[in-house]
């Protein structure tokens, strides 16, 4: 399932970051382009109103180099404020009206030629605009609409044979600038959307259906450093099916991996948000706790281990009675790396084995006691008629 809270988020990351970077690249396009139409105009437009123009273009272009030097010295926190598309929005839209006030004082009905030259420009900035901006979308309509907008309102109201048909160009021109926008944004969308799906495969174990060991270690070091940070308490169970080798054995990998797919829907079901439940590899899981003492964390694994044994499942009529070990470990100062909490974890939960089985053991204590059988297939695999399953 793809979650849209987070394309939407990585959509507005990515366009931000696209959209600053092309300013940078873009620095003297603008004023360079100004300064082409200034040079051509000069003999037929007034000078002091064409060097205005052109200072006030070279001045805002100076201001959105500014703005975009100091959006990538804020770091990762100019991803976690609006603020930032706002400034973007702002200077974009404050250009693109520059430009289009300008060619609405250029044009005049006296002169074919310098409205021709005068669109021409416009034109060509539209599209350099929609191809560098276009993941922007709204934002970008609006800056080709004010680029080319005044102009083409000033070629209607010049009423000639000519000038309509320029400004029907222009209106063409932005309609088919403003599907490709859209195009654009929904490839970039469906590219992040394949993009979160295979993140979620390569961090999902197919087989339990909850976190694998590289999305657990990931999550575990991150939940363990928060820890270390805020001198709180994490914790580790490290989980392990008792004798999963006779289940192969007697009915059959297949058997095993409808244990697995069980038991990870089962933990999965157990943990709040915060936790996180991964599958380690063969029959070994681990439960990674955050913000969590001694007497939770306990709790915790005695209820794993009451609602394992009360797992109904069955195969090919077969019911197959589960329980499994568990190893605990809480974090303390000196040795509280995840890897640290690992290696415990997995020291008690052979001493859960050893103990006999079915139950819970805590780095550092005895195995606690287990409050059902100590082995659950001593019985034997029954058929599910004959056990009620």
């Amino acid at each position: 399932m793809v979650d849209q809270t987070r394309i939407e988020e990585a959509l507005r990351t990515e366009h931000l970051e696209r959209a600053y970077q092309q300013a940078v690249r873009n620095q003297i396009f603008s004023p360079l382009a100004a300064l082409m139409v200034t040079i051509g105009l000069w003999p037929y437009v007034d000078h002091a109103l064409l060097a205005g123009w052109l200072a006030l273009l070279v001045i805002s272009s100076v201001v959105r180099q500014r703005l975009a030097a100091a959006y990538f010295a804020a770091g990762d926190a100019r991803f976690e404020s609006v603020r930032w598309e706002h400034i973007f929005a702002g200077s974009m839209a404050l250009v693109s009206l520059i430009w289009g006030i300008g060619a609405w004082f250029f044009v005049r009905d006296d002169n074919a030629l310098v409205d021709v030259y005068t669109y021409i420009f416009l034109i060509g900035l539209s599209g350099g605009t929609a191809a560098q901006y276009a993941s922007q979308g709204s934002v970008t309509v609006v800056a080709i609409l004010f680029i080319l907008g005044p102009a083409t309102v000033s070629m209607l109201n010049v009423g000639d044979a000519l000038h309509y048909c320029m400004a029907l160009s222009g209106m063409m021109y932005v309609v088919a600038l403003y599907r490709s926008s859209e195009m654009l944004a929904a490839a970039t969308r469906r590219a992040l959307e394949l993009t979160q799906q295979l993140e979620d495969m390569a961090r999902v174990d197919a087989l339990s259906g909850i976190a694998n060991r590289r999305a657990l270690n990931e999550e575990g070091v991150r939940i363990a450093a928060h820890a270390v940070r805020t001198g709180r308490r994490c914790a580790v169970l490290m989980l392990d099916v008792d004798h999963f080798k006779r289940i192969n054995d007697s009915l059959g990998h297949s058997a095993g991996d409808a244990v697995i797919t069980a038991l990870g829907g089962l933990l999965s079901r157990m943990v709040r948000a915060d936790e996180v439940v991964g599958r380690i590899g063969g029959e070994e899981f681990a439960i990674v706790l955050p913000d969590a003492d001694e007497p939770q964390v306990m709790a915790l694994a005695r209820r794993v281990l009451d609602a394992v044994r009360e797992l109904k499942i069955v195969y090919e009529g077969v019911a197959i009675p589960v329980t499994v070990s568990i190893g605990v470990s809480i974090n303390v100062p000196g040795d509280d790396t995840f890897q640290s909490l690992l290696d415990h974890a997995d020291q008690a939960l052979y001493d859960a084995k050893r103990g006999g089985r079915d139950r819970v053991a805590i780095f550092g204590s005895l195995p606690a006691p287990a409050s059902g059988s100590d082995d659950a297939l001593a019985a034997g695999i029954a058929p599910a008629n004959k056990t009620g399953s």
